[in-house]
């Protein structure tokens, strides 16, 4: 860039100046990548994916313990089930590198059950590939008391992190196998898990991945108490786009099944969601079932008519649909006191 100034003075005293600028540069033939980040925004602002928290904040770099023995050792010294939370997140995210280390602590039971239930919650709040993968080996693990494999879990539903590929595999390939007693009841809670994960990442192409994934769990099944804990994980992911893959079950033979795929379809309220409900109250014969839709149609904002038919359902019916229909109408209270 070359710029030129020339200056003169007028009769009156004023300075006139008159400034030149050449300005050379060159252009890139190659278009825009459609990767770009602006471009594959959504025209609605409203729709943009959230920025975590780490990305507007990022943390200082941590300052990690000498090893895995010394990161241990410090762990023990302290009273976690009294450690402040700032502390306790402070030193795992300081010694995120040595977090499998923690395995073997968990597995030996040297910590109390208060203790290890704290620990367990703050490695879900950490969030971190290295939290994930010991979250899901605990789980996983079948000589670990089943009380504490179920508390990974609780911890796992804080990811708000896209989980390793890899990771929910295995959970999936666990929760398929034939199992019952304490075995299938965390089974269906880790389907669940992944229900609330993909909602904790709503928008995000892991929650598109994980709503594709349970809904082929739920075509290669028959098994009405997998289908129920499937249906329960859509529902709790509350992405309508999957609404219609639920809704078949509405028609089922098992009530569980309808009374499930109910109260999935009343986690993710909208028009379409809200037909399906109240075309099968409709015709609804189970009195738990109905209750469920009721509950289910109560989650929507509802017309005049609609809540016309929910109160009458509060009139000489089973007390399970009376019960419902109140809740249902209590929730409309929320926009039309």
């Amino acid at each position: 860039m070359e710029t030129i100034t020339h200056g003169s003075k007028l009769k009156k005293g004023d300075i006139s100046i008159e400034v030149k600028q050449r300005i050379q540069f060159n252009l890139n033939p190659a278009p825009v990548p459609s990767t770009a980040l602006l471009l594959s925004l959504n025209e609605n602002p409203k729709k943009w994916p959230q920025l975590s928290e780490s990305i507007l904040y990022p943390r200082p770099p941590a300052k990690p313990l000498k090893d895995a023995k010394a990161f241990i050792a410090a762990l023990k010294s302290q009273d976690i089930s009294q450690l402040s939370s700032e502390a306790l997140a402070q030193l795992l995210y300081d010694n995120e590198q040595y977090l499998s280390a923690l395995k073997e602590v968990i597995k030996s039971n040297v910590l109390s059950d208060k203790a290890l239930g704290r620990l367990l919650l703050m490695i879900g709040k950490n969030d971190s590939p290295n939290a994930h993968q010991l979250l899901v080996d605990v789980y996983l693990d079948s000589e670990i008391q089943g009380k504490q494999r179920f508390r990974s879990l609780m911890g796992l539903k804080y990811a708000e992190q896209p989980l390793d590929p890899k990771l929910v595999d295995l959970v999936l390939e666990s929760a398929n196998q034939t199992s019952s007693g304490e075995q299938q009841r965390l089974s269906n809670s880790a389907m669940m898990v992944l229900g609330i994960i993909a909602k904790n990442q709503s928008g995000s192409e892991f929650s598109a991945y994980m709503g594709q994934r349970l809904v082929e769990q739920l075509k290669q099944t028959s098994q009405t108490s997998r289908q129920v804990s499937i249906l329960a994980a859509l529902g709790n992911s509350g992405n309508a786009e999957q609404q219609d893959q639920i809704a078949p079950f509405l028609n089922a033979n098992e009530p569980k099944l309808r009374q499930q795929a109910a109260d999935s379809l009343g986690k993710m309220p909208n028009e379409t969601s809200l037909k399906y409900i109240t075309e099968q109250l409709s015709v609804e014969s189970d009195k738990d079932t109905k209750a469920a839709l009721l509950k289910a149609m109560g989650n929507n904002e509802l017309d005049n008519k609609q809540i016309d038919d929910l109160f009458s359902y509060s009139q000489s019916q089973p007390k399970e649909i009376r019960l419902a229909s109140i809740q249902a109408l209590a929730a409309q209270a929320k926009k039309r006191p």
